[in-house]
């Protein structure tokens, strides 16, 4: 619905509904942090901040991430499909950068996320792949799986993968565009937009996830979001078969 009242304000019935949700939400997680609310919050009070930019919703971003790395989770998880949490901090970095608060928080934020999304790019299968590592000399030998390159692993020593997981991390992969994806025009929507622009500094991919600072993405992050895309439009597919 958030999304909805962005794409389409002249909706009036959804804003109305929208508002009374806002109060609500405000109240209840405003005070109790939740890790199954954070990342959908997050992203949620994103798309709500954008429509309104109601300072309230800055707040409450901001309590939110320093709920999350100071209670919630404040210390990185080396075994642990993180894509979900990395949702979240991206869409709360687009506020704080729209709202111009918090630059130490910003500094975190690129920070955890870096960190993030290197151990996730870790857990994608390869293409041609016919074994897993799972740590302590231990490793997954098949020859099928070829048929799942793309999709993201759980977690390190858990070799099971679900669609959802590969969307979350498509999505993190996505949200780390220079665009935001809910004022980009809906042209601009598909993978074939994920940035690579060279900096004149590097031959590294970047997106710009703030007006003065450029987070280097590794090839590995851009060209997985490929892999991933190709492995859900599969699923998909057998899905409708089915």
């Amino acid at each position: 619905m958030a999304v909805h009242a962005v794409v389409f304000p002249q909706d009036l019935d959804v804003q109305d509904a929208l508002a009374a949700v806002d109060e609500a939400v405000l109240e209840r997680y405003g005070k109790n942090a939740d890790i199954g609310f954070f990342h959908w919050g997050l992203m949620a009070a994103a798309a709500r901040y954008q429509a309104t930019r109601d300072p309230r919703l800055a707040e409450f971003t901001l309590a939110q991430l320093r709920a999350y790395l100071g209670e919630l989770r404040p210390h990185l998880n080396p075994n642990s499909n993180s894509c979900y949490s990395v949702e979240g901090m991206a869409a709360a970095m687009q506020v704080l950068r729209e709202s111009d608060r918090e630059e130490q928080m910003r500094q975190l934020l690129r920070i955890r996320i870096q960190a993030e999304m290197e151990q996730n790019v870790a857990l994608q299968i390869p293409l041609g792949a016919c074994e897993i590592p799972l740590g302590d000399m231990r490793e997954l030998r098949s020859p099928d799986l070829k048929r799942f390159a793309g999709a993201f692993l759980n977690g390190r020593a858990r070799p099971q993968i679900r669609i959802d997981a590969t969307q979350h991390c498509l999505s993190a992969m996505l949200k780390q565009r220079p665009e935001s994806i809910l004022t980009a025009p809906p042209d601009m929507w598909g993978l074939h937009n994920l940035c690579r622009r060279l900096d004149h500094k590097s031959d590294q991919p970047t997106a710009v996830l703030d007006d003065a600072v450029t987070f280097y993405i590794d090839d590995d992050v851009v060209d997985g979001a490929y892999r991933s895309a190709h492995f859900t439009r599969q699923v998909h597919h057998q899905q409708a078969e089915l």
